[in-house]
């Protein structure tokens, strides 16, 4: 069988890496094709993530895919840690970068929270446990301070999410981490509106969610300028790290304990 190459975009909050995972379909190779470190950086408007140095690198190491694996390349999938995001603007853009999930923003946000809607009603609607680094508590703290970029924003993308839009031009939200945000219903598999218009968020900024595995589409013209290679599709992955891990595990057997 002729071999195909995986390449796989893995972010955690300290450093990246993109590898190759080439596949014969007996045996899976991986090859490791850029290490690049991911630090946060404290400015005066908080603690934030370079978001477009992570894109170059990136890019930089997708390049490298395509020179050492060329046509046997089959999709780009991409898993980073949860919770932190980026707004869009009506023109697509970015408003500001992503604010790190350490940020302070958050402190005294789980009592202003809880004093909207309980903690208990909050479970009930998402199934996630109130803590620092949930979404709901940084997107509170925005909408509290009557944030520019929350209200003139038209749509939330979580930072693989926001990856795979500068790579194919579509936004959409993947399932998994989304579910880290503490606003999305796992029963329903959509956003927790309830607890969103608790908090006062504006709604239209929550958009598509998809499944993992879903085809979100081919790299945009621009990338394949940069890279050597055009037509490679970019598959939303379990993009929570947490997630893609558990997806990993080798499993056999019946599935019986």
């Amino acid at each position: 069988m002729l071999k195909k190459t995986f390449i796989a975009v893995d972010l955690g909050a300290g450093s990246g890496r993109v590898i190759a995972a080439v596949t014969d379909a007996s045996n899976i190779v991986l090859e490791e094709l850029h290490r690049f470190d991911n630090p946060g950086t404290d400015l005066p408007g908080g603690s934030f993530w370079n978001i477009i140095g992570l894109y170059r690198d990136i890019l930089e190491g997708v390049r490298r895919a395509v020179a050492a694996h060329g046509e046997t390349i089959v999709s780009i999938g991409i898993d980073t840690w949860g919770c932190d995001h980026g707004l869009l603007g009506p023109d697509g853009g970015l408003l500001g970068m992503p604010h790190q999930y350490r940020d302070p923003r958050f402190e005294g946000m789980p009592e202003a929270m809880h004093g909207l809607m309980s903690e208990a009603e909050i479970y009930a609607h998402t199934g996630i446990k109130t803590n620092f680094y949930n979404s709901s508590l940084h997107l509170l703290a925005e909408a509290r301070k009557k944030s520019p970029a929350l209200f003139e924003a038209e749509r939330l993308l979580f930072v693989p999410d926001l990856l795979a839009y500068w790579l194919t031009g579509r936004a959409a939200v993947e399932r998994t981490v989304a579910s880290t945000s503490q606003l999305l219903n796992p029963k329903t598999g959509d956003w927790a509106w309830e607890v969103i218009d608790a908090l006062g968020l504006p709604r239209r900024v929550f958009g598509e969610i998809v499944a993992p595995g879903t085809v979100l589409g081919p790299i945009r013209d621009e990338v394949a300028a940069f890279i050597g290679k055009s037509g490679i599709p970019v598959v939303a992955t379990a993009c929570h790290d947490t997630a893609s891990a558990v997806a990993g595990i080798p499993m056999e057997g019946s599935g019986n304990l």
